[in-house]
């Protein structure tokens, strides 16, 4: 259920910028073979709450609860993302999920007086059984909710949080460290299929960095502020022009 990442686009070519098949090899390596700092962990996985220490306050925020509320049928609505986290720049979109009793999953998306909103509306049955594929809505909020389904929800999810990460398989952290290498192999013909390649290999590395040392991955935004406060070696390879 986590929403997939897009792929960057508009990457320069390795032709215009000779040092950039050297900076991305150094990238590679220090992901598929260095380790990680001791203090890991720190910083991660913020302190759970399921409740809502702070209404934001937004007239768009308001829309959308209505709007799920009276035209969805939804009795559960959830802020996550940026915006219930606090950590929210002009630029980040609003991030909600709306529950109701039945009907098929789906997912709106558009953009209204200048902020862009993305929202999932599911029904009961998808939220029951909270497991790794709910781990996205740490730190969400309860907007509103009639009964107690969205508090039942968040307590399930602070548990699951608290579960060890398995992690990948030794195969597949060698099947990864394989097709890095092969990646970097196809980059180095530089023609279109390699540029591509090469935006394609930066956006699995930041994924792999965190999931090859067996951690979660918590989308780009926490990663390399991670990275920025703990693994500032890596962090430099990935800021690099």
């Amino acid at each position: 259920m986590h929403p997939s990442s897009l792929v960057r686009v508009g990457v320069q070519s390795a032709n215009s910028h000779p040092e950039a098949s050297a900076l991305l090899r150094r990238m590679m390596i220090q992901v598929i073979l260095g380790r990680a700092p001791n203090c890991f962990n720190s910083g991660l996985v913020p302190e759970f709450t399921s409740q809502m220490s702070k209404r934001l306050e937004s007239p768009i925020l308001e829309q959308i609860v209505n709007e799920l509320i009276k035209e969805l049928k939804c009795h559960t609505v959830l802020l996550y993302g940026s915006h219930a986290r606090g950590d929210a720049t002009p630029k980040s979109d609003y991030d909600v999920m709306g529950v109701r009793k039945s009907g098929k999953p789906f997912r709106l998306a558009e953009k209204r007086n200048g902020v862009y909103l993305d929202l999932f509306i599911l029904p009961e049955t998808d939220l029951r059984q909270v497991g790794e594929s709910h781990l996205y809505l740490k730190g969400a909020k309860v907007l509103f909710q009639k009964g107690k389904f969205g508090d039942r929800f968040l307590r399930k999810l602070g548990i699951a949080l608290k579960k060890p990460y398995k992690g990948l398989s030794l195969n597949e952290i060698r099947t990864r460290r394989v097709w890095a290498h092969k990646m970097f192999e196809r980059i180095e013909q530089k023609d279109i299929e390699g540029n591509y390649r090469r935006s394609w290999l930066q956006e699995a590395l930041l994924v792999d960095y965190f999931e090859l040392r067996k951690k979660r991955y918590w989308g780009s935004k926490e990663s390399f502020e991670w990275l920025k406060d703990n693994d500032r070696r890596t962090y430099n390879l990935f800021i690099s022009p």
